[in-house]
This record gives C-alpha cells, structure tokens and sequence, in this order.
C-alpha cells in the first residue's frame, strides 16, 4: 500500500512537473501580447478606452489560473494565463492611449487659440482653411457619456423623421451639432488619423515658403524672382514667335525637329541653357541638388548590393543550385523550391504579409494556412534561416533612416508594420517588416493598370510609406487576394527603391516646388516654349521613378544589344585612338587655359595629396564611381542591385567553384574588355575636373562652401563634356528603350553634340565659338585621318585629304541619332544596323559562307567561312573576337615578312 501510494505521488508530480512544463510553453511573448492588445485598441471608441477594466480584468483571469492548476486543470489553467497576459498588454496599452489622448485633445484645442491661427494663416489662407474642414465634424469639448448618447438619440430622430418626409422645426445649430462627433465617440485609430492630418497640414504650412533642404534659409519667393530672372537675362537669340494658332500643321516639321534637338540633351544641358551655359542660379539650386542625389544613391546602392551578395553567397557559394531544387510537400499536394519556401518565410514575419499568404499564397500554390506554412518553413535547414534572416536584417536595416524622411516630409512620426515572432525547427524567430510584390503571371489583377499622373507616380514612388503601418495596411486591403511573387527579385527592387527613396524624395519635392512657381514657368515658356518646358518635366519624372526592370522584349534584344557591341569594342585599339583627343571636349566645356594647366596640376600632384586621382576620388563619390557609370551600357549593369540568377547560370557558377575557379571570373574578364577606353577617357576628365574645380573655387573666394561648390561645379562638367550613364544624365533618347537600340555606345556623340549646341548659343565673342569649333570639330578629325591613313589599309588612290572628309563625316553625323546609322551603311555596304539587329546580319552571313565552302574544292573559301562563324559566335558571347582577329592577322604579316610596321599588331594587316 506505501509502495502504491508512493507511486501515486510519483506520478502525480511528474504530471504537474509535465503540466507546468506544457503550461509555461503555451503562455504567448509579451512582444505578442502587446501586438494583440494595439490591434484591438485601435478599433475601440476613445471613451470605451478604460485601463481599470483590463487590470482588474487581470486579476481575475489570475486567480482563475491559480485555481485551475490547483485542480490539475493544466489546459484551463494556460488559457487563463493566456488572457491574464493580454490583459495586462491592454492595462499597459490603455493606460498610454489615455495619456496620448489627453495630448491629441490640446494640441487640437490650440488651432482654436487667436494666435496659433493667425501664425498659420500667414502661409496661406489654404492651410487653416484644410485645417478648419478636418476639425469642423469633430468637438473637442469634455462630454460625458450620458451627454453624447443623448445628442446620438436627437441624430437618429432627425434622420427617421426626415426619412418619413416630416418637417422639423429644430435650429439648424442645434442639428448640426447632434450630427457632430465628439471625439470620445471616434475610435482610436480615426483620433490618431485626424491629428496626423492637421499635423502635416501644419508642417507644411511652416515650409510654405521654404525648402525642406535650404542651408542659406532662403524663402521660395526670393527663389522665383532670381530664377525668372535668370531666364530672362540669360536667353540667347530671339525667343520663340506666340502664334495664335500653334496646332496648326504647318508648324508640327519645325516642332519636329526641336523635339529631335531636345531628345539629344540631358536635363542638366537644358537647365545649363538658362544659367547662359555657366554655373548659375540652375545649377545652384536645382543640378547641384540633382547629382548630389544620385552620387548619394549610387554610393548607397553599392554598399547595399554588396552586403546582399555576401550574404547570398555566405549561404549558397558553391552550392546555388539547391535554390532550384523542388521538394515535394503533402500539406500543399504539390512541390516547391527552396527559393519559394524562402519566400514564404520571408513574408511570414508580420501580420499583413502572414495574411496575404494565407489569402492567395504565391505563384499558384493557392491559400496557405497556418498548416501550410509550417510545412513550408520546416524545409529550410539551418544555413537557409541564416539567410532569410540576414535579408530580413538588411531590409530593415533602413527603417531609422525612412522614419527620418518621413517625419521631415511629413511632420509625423510613422507607426511602423509591427513584426510577428513565428517558432521552427531552430527556435524563435522575432519577424520583421518584408515589401510585397505581386505575381503578374498568377494574377491578371498584379499587372500595372493605365498610366498614372506625374503627382500619382510620384506619390506611387514613395517606398517610405510603404515602410508605415498605414501604408502597408492600405496596401493589404487593396490587394489582399492576389498572390505573392514567388522570386528573389522583390528584394533587388525593394532596396533600389527605398534607395531611391532616401536619397531624392526631399529634392523632388523642393525642385518641383520651385519649377513649378508660376513665375519660373511663365519665363521658361516665354523664352524658351513649351517644348523645352515638357522636356524639364519628362526628365524629373523619369527621376522620380527610378531604376526599372526593363520591358520583356527589351530584355531580350539588350542581351544581343550588349554582347554585339562589346565584341565591336572590346579591346579595340581604333576605338581607344578615337578618345585619345577627348580632352578637346573638357577644353571647350571648361576653357583650354585651364584644362591645360589641370593636366600639369595632375601630372604633378604626389599620390593622395591635391590634384591626385585618389584625392579626387576621396572628394567627389561621383568620380570615385566613374568606373561604373561612365557610360549607360555598363551603368545599366554595374549599378543593379537585383540578384535572381536563373538555374543555368547557378549551375555554371557552381561547376566554377567546384574546380576552384572564382565564379565571378566572367565579369572580372568582361571588365578588361573597355579597360583601355576607361582609362584614356579618364585621362581627359580628370584635368577637366581640376580646371572646373579651380575656376569655382575662386569665384567662391572665401565662402565656407567654396571647396563642396567647386566639387559640384566639377562633377557637372564632366557629366556635360564626357557624358555619364545614370538616368540623370541621360537624354530622352536614351532613356527611351527603343531609343537605347540605336544610340549603343552614342555617348561621346552625344555630347559633342550638346557642346557644339553650347558654341553656337553661348554669349562668347566670335573668336572664342572659332577656338572652341576647332577644338572639338577639326583637331580630332585630323589627328585620327592621320593615324588611320598611316596605319590602317586603303586603295591606291586614296588620300591622306580624302580619308579627313570621310573622317569628319563621320564625326558631324554620328552626333545625331540615327544619322549616324545612315552614315554606316554609306560607308559600308555591309553595314548591319544597330548592334541589337546585328545578329541577323552575322546569320546570314554566316548561312552565305557555309554554304559556298560546301559547295567550293579552294580552302580559302573554307577559311573564309570558319572567320565569319567565329564573328558570329563572337558576337553572340560578348568576345572580342574582332580585334583578335586583326591581331592575329598582323602577325601574321609580320612573320611573313610582308610589313614591317609594329602598328599591325593593334590595328590588323597594313597597306
């Protein structure tokens, strides 16, 4: 009987020993509680809100636990403790709503004080008027809650009354206030959205006047006079005739051929135009803002593209394709691959994507429900949840810099998504805010509708609401049904737009609040028309929505586009002799005088010290980078974040690896391929550069910003004379996606053709325009007639006189698009077109050879056709297999015997 009794109580403590155990592991985190406690808090009406309640609500669901352990009612017992938790989440909560309310109320009280209104009334009428009709259905008056069930009777009989058809002689004071809203009577979340509203009204009403970013605190008023100024005065030539009828077509030819003109010049050009092609008030208030974005933007897009590749390959190196591996799971009757079970559990740590899941899923797995996911997530070993973890950190790494711009943009703190823990396999995870993207091949709804205004992409554009609470609530309503993107590339997309975002929100508001002063538009308009106004506000919305995947069809023919121009180029010493003059280019942009003297200031400058390429580098972010944006077909590449490799190139990166060969090597052996003409372009702008630095850094004097000016004023001329590959330096034309297949490579055209445009327009004196022409239009023509005539193979009655009329032919007409196609199959008959077309044409050339060495006995035929294959193959692969074969025909003649000019090794076989 002891034995069993003792047994008895064995058991019986181990089952409480287990029961507790159970008891403490069902008992949810506080951070959840709190999450529950806010959610159901923000739909309550303000005078329901009592912390008396839920503390005593508490204490019984305590004691009720207490009791229920005591009669080994474990399950009882956690439920009780489960609510004792969130009560005392909505104790704690409650108790802060009443504070947080006690301030609404003042705060909304003051905008009836005489002289807080008359303070915002001086920005504008507008702004106390928003205010008024915000505030004007709501009191702010202490009622009680006997007083306002009594006004909510009155409005309920007055609207049954009026339904019936009656008449009531009641003052319309008194119904108007039965059908006012005492703010006891609003939910929380409402209270919370009325004094974020009239907060923001009040933050603008402070900057009405200013700029968000205006270190001279100068007021937008004194702005607009100095700009319509500036345009007036700086106005070359007649201004544009006012007909009374400018839709006539008669006019469209001349508009026409403006909008050609105006296609070929990137904003900062145009905007130069205003200034009298001088660093002046444009380039002060709205350029140097401009590409003091996008230096910042590129710096910040490096940094964060780098730590994603680390952290994709710390977890994936040598082993990518297991991201394509499918595994079959029962709960969702179907298989998945790891990249979407690493989706899934991206978008599971918050609410609102949890939600999504498990309304529409992603791809097509359909609705996921809690079942599912777990499913889903339990795939994933150790190394994955490093990696989702690593990405959900880097992702929110952004969220202080966001809440920043946020309140400065909106005069509100933003409430940010709340993260929800989620357990596995590996413990704990604390959740985290993830961007949403939706699946366009899943659901018709995903794909983008008509195309928006200027102000709605704008607005649309702005990741940092996204990023708020509200904005991620909105966006779940609006979507909730459509299922998730199923890939990496929410990720790349997110981080370039919240870039984006951080770096150009503030300027895009102050520029457009500039440019957009009736002022400043009537005097671009005046002088100048409304062509050259349109082409203002195109460039800024091309800004304003930032990097974009590029359309389908694009993507197809940039690959044929890039590959074909590179074998063109690469390691084409032709190509590296034409650029050898380029320093022309910054001597007409900047001055020869002081070019020159920059080329010694270079050449003479001790490593890091002034004037040295790294102390450039150290000072301008612009140039640090040059590598990756000196040219748009490199930039487009160089500056993507996105990292979405396809299962093809995963297995090759991991082949690579396996035998010991950075998988990289293809980029880093791409990279030589322009290594020469980077490095001669750049020996023209960094003289450029000092000369433009020197020349605005004594203008300045002893201005404290004499040093940041001189950077921008140097930056902005190599952009002008060299050209750069970020959007914002982009003509229309380039920016175009159909324009981009036939400007490949077009960039020095381009700008010695904005340079040539700056002679003819500029103030200058008759003999400076002379210099310049000559410097930019004659020097480099003979130079390269000479070298070419002189090394290069020609027909007997040529001429050295003959070879610089071609020469300059094609110097003027490869200034202008498609002009410059014109000019190639003028002077080649075999001439294919654009490099994105040229593929075609090696085809069929390709066809032509086989078939005649087929039908040939010569091996020369044979010989012939194995060249033509390998250009085509060079071509297709991006090779440069142009200049290998020059090469390797020069030494040939060389070994022969039949030159003996060493110039046949770099540019092929010799006259």
């Amino acid at each position: 009987r002891k034995l069993g009794e003792k047994q008895a109580k064995q058991a019986d403590k181990l089952a409480r020993a287990q029961g507790m155990a159970s008891l403490r592991g069902g008992v949810p985190s506080l951070a959840l509680a709190r999450d529950i406690a806010q959610r159901d808090l923000a739909g309550m009406q303000v005078r329901e809100v009592r912390p008396g309640l839920h503390f005593a609500a508490a204490k019984r669901e305590s004691m009720a636990a207490v009791e229920a352990v005591n009669k080994g009612e474990f399950a009882e017992a956690l439920t009780h403790k489960q609510n004792e938790l969130i009560q005392l989440a909505k104790y704690e909560a409650a108790s802060d709503l009443k504070k947080e309310e006690a301030k609404i109320v003042k705060r909304q009280r003051f905008y009836d004080d005489p002289d807080k209104r008359a303070r915002i009334g001086k920005a504008g009428g507008e702004y106390l008027d928003q205010i008024d009709k915000l505030r004007e259905r709501f009191e702010f008056s202490r009622k009680t809650n006997k007083a306002l069930d009594k006004r909510a009777d009155l409005k309920d009989f007055i609207e049954s009354e009026k339904a019936k058809g009656h008449e009531l002689a009641i003052p319309p004071e008194i119904q108007k206030e039965a059908f006012q809203v005492n703010y006891r009577d609003m939910t929380v979340e409402q209270l919370r959205g009325l004094n974020d509203a009239t907060k923001s009204i009040e933050h603008w009403a402070n900057f009405k006047n200013e700029m968000l970013a205006n270190v001279k605190r100068r007021n937008l008023d004194e702005l607009e006079t100095e700009g319509a100024a500036s345009i007036d005065g700086n106005r070359s030539g007649k201004p544009p005739k006012r007909r009374l009828e400018p839709d006539l077509p008669r006019f469209e030819p001349g508009r026409t051929i403006r909008a050609i003109d105006l296609g070929q010049r990137p904003l900062h050009h145009i905007l130069r135009e205003m200034d009298g092609f001088q660093d002046g008030f444009f380039h002060d208030n709205v350029t140097r803002r401009v590409n003091e974005s996008r230096d910042q933007e590129m710096v910040m897009g490096r940094e964060a593209g780098a730590e994603y590749r680390r952290i994709y390959d710390d977890a994936y190196s040598g082993r990518e394709q297991v991201l394509h591996q499918e595994t079959f799971i029962p709960e969702i009757d179907g298989s998945l691959s790891k990249t979407g079970a690493l989706v899934v559990a991206l978008n599971n740590g918050n609410e609102g994507n949890r939600e999504r899941l498990q309304s529409a899923g992603i791809g097509h797995t359909g609705p996921l429900n809690e079942a599912k996911i777990r499913a889903i997530i339990n795939t994933l070993d150790a190394k994955d949840w490093e990696f989702v973890q690593g990405i959900a950190k880097l992702v929110n790494s952004f969220k202080e810099p966001i809440g920043e711009l946020y309140k400065r943009v909106t005069g509100v703190a933003p409430e940010w998504v709340e993260p929800k823990p989620f357990q596995t396999k590996f413990g704990e995870m604390p959740g985290w805010y993830y961007p949403v993207d939706y699946s366009g091949r899943a659901s018709a709804r995903a794909l983008p509708g008509k195309e928006a205004s200027l102000a709605e992409v704008a607005e649309n554009a702005s990741y940092m609401r996204l990023m708020t609470r509200n904005g991620h609530t909105e966006a779940r309503a609006e979507t909730t049904g459509i299922p998730l993107k199923g890939n990496f590339s929410v990720i790349g997309d997110h981080l370039q737009q919240v870039i984006h975002d951080l770096t150009h929100r503030e300027m895009l508001i102050d520029t457009g609040r500039l440019l957009g002063r009736e002022g400043i538009q009537d005097a671009i308009m005046a002088n100048y028309g409304d062509q050259f106004y349109q082409e203002i506000k195109k460039s800024f919305r091309d800004i304003t929505v930032g990097p974009e995947a590029p359309p389908s069809w694009f993507r197809v023919l940039q690959g044929i586009r890039r590959r074909g121009s590179m074998a063109r180029l690469a390691w084409n010493f032709g190509t590296m002799a034409r650029h050898i003059l380029n320093i022309t280019s910054g001597m007409v942009r900047v001055g020869p005088g002081e070019v020159t003297q920059g080329i010694f200031k270079w050449m003479s400058s001790a490593s890091g010290e002034q004037y040295s390429k790294a102390w450039i580098e150290a000072n301008d972010p612009f140039m640090a980078g040059r590598w990756n944006h000196r040219i748009e077909e490199t930039a487009s590449v160089s500056n993507d974040i996105r990292l979405n490799r396809g299962k093809w190139s995963s297995v090759m990166r991991d082949t690579a690896t396996d035998v010991g060969i950075n998988p990289d090597i293809v980029h880093k052996v791409g990279d030589s391929f322009l290594y020469g003409i980077h490095k001669i372009i750049q020996m023209a702008e960094i003289p450029t550069w000092i000369a433009a630095y020197d020349k605005a850094v004594e203008q300045h004097g002893a201005e404290p910003d004499a040093h940041a000016a001189g950077v921008a004023s140097a930056k902005a001329a190599v952009a002008d004379a060299f050209g750069s590959g970020s959007i914002h330096d982009l003509p229309s034309v380039q920016r175009n996606y159909v324009g981009k297949l036939f400007t490949t490579f077009m960039q020095y055209g381009l700008a010695s053709y904005r340079l040539n445009y700056e002679i003819y327009h500029k103030k200058a004196p008759l003999t400076r325009k002379l210099v310049d022409a000559a410097l930019l239009n004659v020097m480099p023509v003979v130079f390269l007639s000479g070298i070419f005539y002189a090394v290069k193979p020609h027909k007997q009655d040529d001429t050295l006189g003959g070879e610089m009329v071609k020469e300059g032919a094609d110097h003027l007409l490869g200034q202008v698009v498609i002009a410059r196609e014109l000019q190639g199959f003028y002077r080649s008959p075999e001439y294919q077109g654009p490099a994105a077309f040229s593929m075609a044409g090696e085809g069929k050339k390709v066809a032509y050879q086989t078939y005649r060495a087929t039908e040939a006995e010569s091996g020369e035929k044979a010989e012939k056709a194995f060249v033509v294959v390998a250009e085509f193959a060079g071509q297709a692969a991006g090779l440069p297999v142009p200049q290998l074969e020059k090469t390797s025909e020069g030494v040939l003649q060389l070994w022969e015997g039949k030159t003996r000019n060493p110039a046949a090794l770099l540019f092929g076989p010799q006259k």
